[in-house]
């Protein structure tokens, strides 16, 4: 989440205004929620890979514990 912004209006039930970035490609996007409004939690795994390759738009990596190869678009 980059900001939030949580608003309570005189009419209406409250909610929440936020900029959320993608931790993918970094796009920031606008994002409003209701209250009550229930997200999924993402979960996020942070690993050391060697780079081995690309084939066009796609990156090869491999982890280094196990040797398991990882491809990335």
């Amino acid at each position: 989440m980059v900001t939030f912004q949580h608003v309570k209006p005189g009419k209406g039930g409250a909610f929440v205004r936020t900029k959320l970035k993608n931790v993918r490609n970094g796009a920031v996007v606008d994002r409003t929620f209701r209250a009550g409004e229930r997200v999924e939690q993402a979960i996020i795994e942070t690993k050391e890979l060697q780079f081995l390759y690309n084939e066009g738009d796609t990156y090869v990596f491999m982890d280094q514990e196990n040797f398991e190869q990882l491809e990335c678009r």
